[in-house]
């Protein structure tokens, strides 16, 4: 089997993550499906409209009972920079509007974060 992802390493990271690894996990008879939980974002995002889905790179905690999310610096597909603190993808439909505080979204929890580690509720 070959697999073959972007050369832009912030754009294989996600790749790999929502493609690759729940393929490898799923060869490996693991757990293959995509955690995802709806969060607050706690910041803005300036995006233009977008024809294609889209994955920003996201720092998500669970604080005052509810599950938040900040969309991290560095959003370019060549900027390794958001890898760094990001436990999370924050899933944009193709179409969705620039990212506003406070708004709700649907955010991908990536495996390997502290979240499976411990009990915080999915």
């Amino acid at each position: 089997m070959v697999v073959t992802l972007s050369g832009n390493p912030a754009a294989c990271a996600v790749g790999y993550e929502i493609l690759v690894a729940p393929l490898i996990r799923k060869l490996q008879g693991g757990l293959t499906d995509i955690v995802t939980v709806n969060a607050v974002c706690i910041n803005g995002y300036p995006l233009s409209t977008n024809r294609s889905r889209r994955f920003l790179r996201g720092r998500l905690v669970f604080k005052r009972d509810r599950w938040e999310v900040e969309v991290l610096p560095g959003q370019k597909p060549s900027m390794l920079c958001s890898l760094l603190d990001c436990n999370a993808l924050i899933e944009l439909p193709a179409g969705h509007a620039p990212v506003t505080a406070g708004a709700n979204l649907s955010v991908i929890v990536l495996y390997g974060s502290s979240f499976f580690d411990s009990r915080q509720p999915f």
